[in-house]
């Protein structure tokens, strides 16, 4: 595809590019950042402060946002149909996630890593490992045994969702109006909400509305009509109204008002135009392509740099922070991340093979 117009052309385009995302590499390091951030400012202050809690919960939920749209452009590129797209699909996210959190849990085990800073560390059961190493603790266990682990099974569950979604904005014209998907979205979980209740388990769509926002964006195509310099105050502009709404507007309404906002912000994002400023560009590449590994990471980091070294100064206990958030993601995803995703795309098109139907025209994918 080609890439978008830079902001002095005015031709439009509807569809997103295949290699240039800048500006979701943007939103990819906003989140994982907030995340960090949070956990950072609680290790550093020994306790919980309602803005951080806000700062890593907002930061998980544009993840969400991200990976629904990434996804949809990604399943989009495989240029699969039935049986073919979705074994294709599911083959590539379980060689994307599984190894890295596995690895993770293992750690935790080994080296006796607790579930955050500011606790001492308690040995999971036997039950709530397996849970973790499959990510279904939220099904079996209802215990992470690491703090970051809590929305990956949230993630894991949501793929199966996606390729349905995927096929049925591509064969009924309706649903792939934003109006149809919002209400989609929010239908989920309050529906799935109720019966959870009435059937006395936990809720597994919670977070619908936040996964159908990056559907709605990946609905609208890429139009690319803003000037790329409006990204970033629409983004800010998003985080503050999410903050402030539920402190102006009691009660339940606020949950409603904050979905409405977000729908707004997923209609708006794929009308801008990619970042090209380089010392935008190059820092949000690099931190949204280790931003797995720092999701996964940084709590043990945070733990061994704050709690274990048990240096008095706070100078150093930050350097140490900088040096392995520096070292340790990178080496995770050299080391793990991309040589899985490299099996899992060599599997998933012996799978594609496997249909001459849809395997001719597969394309080959890391999203």
């Amino acid at each position: 595809m080609k890439r978008p117009p830079a902001d002095n052309q005015s031709s439009a385009q509807k569809t997103a590019p295949s290699q240039d995302l800048a500006n979701l590499d943007v939103l990819r390091s906003v989140a994982v950042l907030m995340v960090f951030t949070d956990h950072w400012l609680q290790t550093m202050n020994g306790g919980s402060w309602d803005f951080y809690n806000w700062v890593g919960h907002m930061g998980v939920l544009l993840f969400f946002i991200h990976t629904s749209y990434v996804l949809m452009l990604s399943i989009e590129r495989l240029h699969a149909k039935g049986p073919s797209l979705l074994s294709a699909f599911y083959t590539r996210r379980a060689f994307r996630i599984y190894p890295l959190s596995m690895l993770t849990v293992l750690a935790v085990l080994v080296f006796q890593i607790p579930y955050f800073t500011n606790v001492s560390y308690t040995p999971p059961r036997l039950s709530a490992i397996i849970a973790n190493l499959l990510l279904v603790q939220n099904l079996i266990s209802h215990v992470d045994v690491l703090a970051p682990l809590w929305s990956l099974p949230l993630e894991v569950q949501m793929y199966l969702l996606l390729p349905i979604v995927f096929l049925g904005i591509k064969r009924w014209r309706s649903f792939s109006n934003p109006i149809v998907l919002v209400a989609v979205g929010v239908a989920l979980k309050i529906i799935e909400g109720r019966l959870a209740r009435l059937l006395g388990y936990t809720p597994l769509l919670t977070y619908s509305p936040w996964f159908f926002m990056g559907i709605v964006a990946f609905s609208r195509g890429y139009t690319a009509r803003f000037r790329s310099s409006l990204y970033a105050p629409v983004l800010l502009l998003f985080l503050a109204l999410c903050y402030l709404v539920p402190n102006l507007i009691p009660g339940s309404r606020s949950g409603w008002v904050v979905w409405a906002i977000g729908f707004s912000f997923a209609w708006l994002l794929p009308g801008f135009r990619q970042v090209r400023l380089k010392i935008v560009r190059i820092p949000a590449k690099l931190i949204a392509r280790y931003s797995y590994g720092v999701y996964l990471s940084h709590v043990p980091i945070l733990w061994f740099a704050f709690r274990v070294c048990h240096f008095r100064s706070m100078t150093v206990a930050v350097g140490i922070t900088a040096m392995l958030i520096a070292i340790i993601p990178p080496a995770l995803y050299h080391l793990v991340e991309e040589p899985m995703m490299s099996i899992g795309a060599r599997i998933a098109g012996t799978i594609q093979r496997s249909f001459p139907a849809s395997a001719s025209t597969a394309v080959p994918s890391k999203a």
